[in-house]
């Protein structure tokens, strides 16, 4: 949208639900992992293989690695593609677990380009 406001908050649902529809199917080849993600007490699974993520409302107890935080944190570590060794010390996002996949998973996705305002229609005098 051209009026999307990056700025404003996103709740945990909201980002799962946005892994799920920017992940590029293509960038996913034949991976197979488990992510797990934390919000203090919430806590989501990510499965990514053939093509996509399946995300449940779980512990992720398989997780090959694991990322607790905000969801502004995840927002910018995967579509803002903001290193997480910047995201720490801000106290928004860390990671622990494997440090190659979690080096890989912010590429699987891509926003869309933002569309361009419409022109303004002049006004009838």
């Amino acid at each position: 949208s051209p009026l999307h406001d990056p700025t404003l908050p996103i709740s945990p649902v909201s980002i799962m639900l946005s892994l799920r529809t920017m992940i590029v199917p293509e960038r996913v080849g034949a991976h197979d992992f488990v992510v797990g993600f934390r919000f203090g007490t919430l806590e989501f699974r990510g499965h990514v293989k053939d093509g996509g993520i399946a995300i449940t409302r779980e512990a992720a107890e398989d997780a090959d690695f694991v990322l607790s935080g905000t969801a502004p944190g995840i927002a910018a570590f995967v579509h803002g593609k903001v290193p997480l060794s910047q995201l720490g010390p801000l106290g928004v996002l860390t990671g622990e677990g494997d440090a190659a996949l979690m080096t890989l998973f912010p590429g699987l996705f891509e926003l869309p380009p933002k569309v361009a305002l419409p022109p303004p229609v002049p006004a009838k005098s």
